[in-house]
């Protein structure tokens, strides 16, 4: 063991990838070269990866193997002077696929405790690679298997964490007279009102006041009925600050551009970058997907999205995992913060993952409890880390028979994923109850016809909670146009739209009528730019 090596189960876990080599395609495993810390190992591994994912070879013999390092004489001469065909024999014959799980897990732990003590880490008190005596070289292992591979890291998450609350994180408990400093308070508000950064929808973005740094907000919704795009609007509308304005018939300038991450569970990367480019433009997203483009000038509008994209292209963060658990959130989501110098974060959405499920299965954890546990880690990281969060949820089924104001009780596998939020919501299509509630007053009033309402039933220290936000949602351009605000039986509230405020660099208030485009506008750089995406140069995959 001084070598952090186990040679029996490197044998067990290769001699089962050449069995059964569609374990590769398991997402379950994740694996990597630096696993197989021998030459011989990492080249063996190295070919049965390359002959199943590239050829997509389902029975590997040692005849292939051998085959395919003939192919580079180094590796060969190698792979002979350490008896090479013997290694394969003795990895197919010992090897057990019943066992799979437990060797996979024993050779990812000490490959992690390689890469620590490659860090510098002391990984002593886990495995001490100086102990000679064999009964407390056991003993470490037998630990060292009841572990997850998790705690093994959080065991140094949590040293680093209690040297970094010394150094650079707050204590936010608070003792004193509830007076104190409540002038310096006032003063700060004058010069600093707490109204966050402009997102789409001129009713919701004032009783929410904008993008609040530090806050957690919700929107929920059934399968289809948007959120994810709703998102993707208020995503955009924070990091783009140029769009076409359909309406005008021009392009505008609408913000001031900053960075986002958007972390997707279910979403490819290209299904967002279409969004992106339909939200930009103004231009349907069908019209993209299936290149039906109704005129010439749609057309110039996705290149000069393609551009303006290009220009802001540090300003949209984009992760994808398909089954996350709350530590791998909480890591991926500091981790893009702290090194990209993120302030807005969207997570679509919260639900009980395989993955998320499994991470709290030996606490004996209920579904509710997890989901909770979640939504506890998104509002954690707002504070921790002095950002705006957003996520959203799907409803359960009795949101169709539900009267009045739509909350937390709809919420699909806990409702309690509510309580860390500051501001909470529902949207939907109109129903037929909708219909007949709203139809007479936009007729009287002469509005436009909304398409969607949300049911606005929780904002922290806001005024207006309880309340039906109307709007007109195009789905095709992940645009949104809020129209009108009633309460429960659909009176008109009339309130007083915040003026849409930004900050500069050195946090100076800009009103909307103040900004312009920080895009050069030089022509040889846009003529350049433009030739790279007539020729290709720049594809979309390279701009978020």
């Amino acid at each position: 063991m001084s070598s952090l090596t186990d040679k029996n189960a490197l044998m067990q876990v290769l001699g089962c990838l050449i069995k059964k080599p569609i374990i590769l395609a398991d997402r379950k495993y994740i694996f990597t070269k630096s696993d197989f810390n021998t030459p011989l190992s990492q080249n063996i591994f190295q070919v049965v990866y390359n002959l199943f994912t590239i050829y997509h070879s389902e029975e590997i013999t040692i005849i292939d193997i051998d085959n395919y390092l003939q192919q580079n004489e180094g590796v060969y001469n190698n792979f002979k002077n350490n008896n090479g065909i013997q290694y394969l024999n003795d990895c197919i014959e010992i090897s057990n696929l019943a066992s799979f799980d437990y060797y996979y897990d024993r050779i990812k732990k000490l490959s992690a405790l390689r890469t620590l003590k490659k860090n510098g880490f002391d990984i002593k008190d886990i495995i001490d690679e100086n102990e000679l005596d064999i009964n407390k070289e056991q003993k470490q292992l037998e630990k060292l298997d009841k572990m997850k591979i998790e705690e093994i890291f959080n065991k140094y998450l949590i040293t680093i964490n209690d040297l970094q609350n010394n150094f650079v994180c707050k204590d936010d408990s608070e003792l004193g007279l509830i007076s104190d400093g409540v002038e310096n308070l006032i003063e700060e508000l004058e010069q600093n009102p707490e109204i966050g950064t402009p997102i789409q929808g001129n009713i919701y973005n004032t009783l929410v006041r904008g993008a609040r740094r530090k806050k957690f907000y919700l929107i929920s919704g059934t399968t289809g009925a948007g959120k994810t795009r709703q998102m993707v609007g208020h995503a955009c509308t924070i990091a783009y600050p140029e769009v076409y304005d359909v309406e005008k018939n021009e392009w505008i300038v609408r913000g001031k551009g900053q960075k986002i991450l958007f972390f997707a569970t279910e979403m490819e990367k290209d299904e967002i970058q279409t969004m992106i480019l339909a939200y930009i433009s103004g231009v349907n997203e069908d019209k993209i997907l299936n290149n039906s483009y109704e005129t010439f000038e749609e057309r110039e509008r996705i290149k000069e999205a393609i551009k303006i994209m290009t220009y802001y292209k540090d300003n949209f963060i984009f992760i994808r995992i398909g089954d996350p658990n709350v530590n791998q959130i909480k890591t991926l989501i500091r981790q893009q913060v702290l090194k990209y110098k993120i302030q807005y974060v969207f997570y679509d959405y919260i639900f009980s993952s395989p993955n998320l499920l499994s991470e709290f299965r030996d606490y004996r954890i209920r579904e509710d409890v997890a989901l909770l546990l979640l939504s506890t880690a998104l509002k954690d990281l707002a504070n921790e880390l002095n950002i705006f969060m957003m996520s959203g949820t799907q409803l359960n089924d009795k949101w169709k028979e539900w009267k009045g104001i739509r909350d937390q009780n709809l919420i699909r596998g806990s409702k309690a994923v509510v309580d860390k939020a500051d501001v909470a919501g529902i949207s939907l299509p109109l129903t037929e109850e909708d219909h007949n509630l709203i139809d007479k007053v936009v007729i009287q009033q002469n509005f436009e016809k909304p398409t969607h309402v949300q049911d606005l039933y929780k904002v922290r220290r806001g005024k207006y909670t309880r309340v039906r936000i109307w709007s007109k949602i195009d789905l095709g351009t992940c645009r949104t146009k809020d129209l009108f605000l009633t309460d429960a039986n659909g009176q008109i509230i009339n309130i007083v739209i915040n003026e849409y405020l930004y900050t500069d660099n050195s946090n100076k208030i800009i009103r909307q009528n103040e900004l312009v485009s920080e895009r050069k506008e030089d022509k040889e750089m846009i003529r350049e730019l433009e030739d790279k995406i007539v020729n290709k140069e720049v594809s979309l995959s390279n701009l978020i």
